[in-house]
């Protein structure tokens, strides 16, 4: 498990850290990452991220932590549409084929 408590002076440093993680894969650090960033209100910078990373192929997770913060912000409809279909190339949900 990873712990990186929010307000601390190495908070930047630890969100760089845990970013360098998700990207080679760690599905503990997005899973961390996307909750910090939530916590810290940061949730269209933790949207375009976790779409990044999953277009990247990285953090295996980063799709159903996405879905998450879709279900949360009331976005269901685009949330399922997520689980079924993916995301496009440029990163946006894709529609029904």
């Amino acid at each position: 498990m990873i712990i990186i408590c929010e307000g601390t002076a190495g908070w930047r440093k630890g969100e760089r850290w845990l970013l360098g993680l998700a990207e080679a894969g760690s599905q503990d650090a997005t899973s961390e990452l996307a909750r910090l960033m939530s916590n810290a209100g940061s949730v269209r910078e933790l949207e375009s991220l976790l779409r990044r990373l999953i277009e990247a192929g990285f953090a295996r997770n980063a799709r159903w932590e996405l879905q998450l913060l879709l279900q949360e912000a009331g976005r269901h409809e685009e949330a399922g549409r997520l689980s079924r279909f993916g995301i496009e190339p440029v990163g946006r949900t894709a529609d029904a084929w």
